[in-house]
């Protein structure tokens, strides 16, 4: 029996996964001129594409080089799928020497730096010393990747925390680079702003003079589940580096903006370098000029800074501010992998025999019930089989709970399918992720995982949060008030844009543990929380916000 090769495993539903979306032309020739404005030479180059597809970014790549004048030594494709190699050779023909090899990049270049036993493939005679290495690897998410294989990855290619398979590749690309050679990828722009991108952001600081990182937001330039960046550089023979690494974005404009003048396609603003606003037609967009923030190191979401921007930061770090995540511990909301049995409105309405016993309902905060300032439990409750044990959750006996372990059996096949919760030592009918039982009564702020602009909450009920949504214990009356009124403020949408940037389609922002716990929030002085509470009451939200900016040293014009 033939054994797929890991990429292969991992492509072989290429629609359902997203793992492969061919490069548009017009894409292709940007990424082809960002990578050969990166190269350190003008002699002859050998190209390579790991993940070559039908050859659009190669023909891209040697339709750059001719203009520019550079001699092309030899082309290179490596990609899994036979027919398309066939069709990326036809297209080169004009080409004096191509090669294009149907196999897994990622096993060539493990067996040239030492053979895995997931890469266990014979080695191959072609050196990996290339002037020009150009991508748009396949994007397979650690979940599909599966955590055995992710892990051989990190392990192989020195990346830590949840491995997606473009990670690999990257890694891949800039070993089979010459010393001076250039890089261009395309990815997921994920690694810019998550956490399991750490490793990633520090590879791409140690390993390149980055040229330029141009984040294309959601332009929607091709069809790919992701939002898509650019990363140019040169692998560097020394440890010198540029302290001023451009990084530009460009996102849509959610509110309707007048833009003066012609329409403009959005790689042509790009390539003019456009700053500002401009339409393409259809749509308007901002394009944001800045650099990227190299004392805030790898382990900080990447994003344009602008000199304004870094000084209104250098304001926020002189005042008495701390950062929201010292102040307690930020947690997300119990996640049940099965909604549709744990969480219901019509608890009462079942068979008497078959209701859960009043004690293990509990009213629920969904993303839907949570408001700037105020939450209140919907209809939905939840059913929590869950108990506190010395601060941890702890199933209950069922033995105590006929009714619910009535309900529950009826499920039975349902949750059992869930083969991670008992192979957690975990009992079959217990939640995913319960959280901390004895923290649901005590006075919490709470906030919605995604929205458009952030809604923090005080919330008194007692309710058990859902995992749409992140919540925090805040005992201190004054403190809470502070923290909502920053989370509220046109600040906070400031401060995320700027620090943060993890934008989803529509306009909507992330607001994840990682990105807040960075929020600024001043000290809760007995004037300031009198002025907030005073300033709430009344409805006067506008002066509200105008306070938080105050009160963190700044002008609200800094937006």
């Amino acid at each position: 029996m033939t054994t797929a090769t890991l990429t292969d495993r991992h492509r072989a539903n290429p629609t359902k996964l997203g793992g492969v979306v061919y490069t548009p032309p017009a894409l292709a020739d940007f990424l082809a001129s960002q990578a050969f404005d990166a190269l350190r030479t003008e002699q002859s180059v050998r190209i390579l594409d790991p993940a070559c597809g039908d050859g659009q970014l190669l023909l891209a790549a040697v339709a750059t080089a001719r203009e520019r004048g550079i001699e092309i030594d030899q082309v290179v494709g490596y990609d899994i799928d036979g027919p398309a190699l066939e069709k990326a050779a036809a297209r080169l023909t004009d080409v004096a020497d191509t090669k294009f090899v149907c196999a897994d990049f990622l096993e060539r270049v493990a067996c040239e730096s030492g053979p895995v036993d997931l890469f266990d493939v014979p080695n191959s005679s072609e050196h990996l010393d290339f002037d020009l290495v150009i991508s748009n690897p396949p994007y397979v998410r650690t979940q599909t990747l599966g955590a055995s294989v992710a892990k051989v990855l990190g392990e192989r290619f020195g990346l830590a925390g949840r491995v997606d398979l473009y990670h690999a590749f990257a890694v891949a690309m800039i070993q089979a680079l010459s010393p001076g050679g250039a890089l261009g990828l395309l990815c997921s722009n994920k690694f810019l702003t998550n956490r399991a991108g750490a490793s990633m952001r520090g590879l791409l600081l140690r390993e390149l003079q980055i040229s330029e990182i141009v984040d294309l937001g959601d332009t929607k330039l091709f069809d790919a589940a992701v939002l898509p960046v650019i990363v140019s550089g040169s692998r560097v023979k020394d440890t010198r580096r540029s302290e001023r690494i451009p990084f530009r974005s460009v996102y849509e404009a959610r509110a309707k903006v007048d833009v003066p003048g012609r329409p403009v396609p959005i790689l042509e603003a790009l390539t003019n370098r456009r700053s500002g606003m401009f339409s393409d037609g259809c749509r308007s967009f901002r394009i944001r000029n800045g650099l990227l923030d190299q004392e805030a190191g790898p382990a900080c979401p990447w994003n344009p800074m602008d000199i304004e921007t870094k000084k209104i930061f250098g304001t926020v770090r002189s005042s008495d501010a701390t950062e929201l995540g010292s102040l307690g511990k930020i947690r997300v909301g119990v996640k049940t992998t099965a909604d549709s049995v744990f969480i219901r409105s019509d608890w009462r309405d079942l068979p008497a025999l078959q209701q859960p016993e009043t004690e293990l309902i509990h009213p629920l905060l969904t993303h839907r019930e949570i408001q700037p300032w105020s939450s209140q439990p919907g209809e939905r409750e939840i059913l929590y089989p869950h108990r506190d044990e010395g601060g941890r959750a702890v199933a209950v006996n069922l033995a105590n709970f006929p009714g619910a372990a009535a309900y529950l059996n009826e499920h039975r096949a349902r949750l059992e399918s869930r083969t991670y919760v008992t192979q957690g030592s975990r009992n079959w009918f217990e939640i995913w992720v319960p959280q901390k039982p004895a923290l649901w009564s005590r006075q919490k702020i709470v906030f919605p995982d995604i929205a458009e602009v952030p809604r923090f909450a005080i919330d008194r009920s007692g309710s058990i949060v859902n995992g749409d949504c992140y919540w925090m214990v805040v005992d201190d009356d004054d403190l809470a008030e502070v923290i909502a009124a920053v989370g509220n403020s046109s600040f906070c949408t400031w401060f995320y844009d700027a620090a943060c940037g993890n934008y989803l389609y529509a306009g909507r922002r992330r607001f994840m543990t990682q990105y807040i716990e960075r929020l600024p929030i001043p000290a809760p002085k007995r004037d300031l929380v009198d002025k907030i509470r005073e300033l709430r009451v009344s409805e006067d939200l506008d002066r509200l916000d105008a306070l938080v900016w105050t009160a963190l040293g700044l002008k609200q014009s800094a937006r």
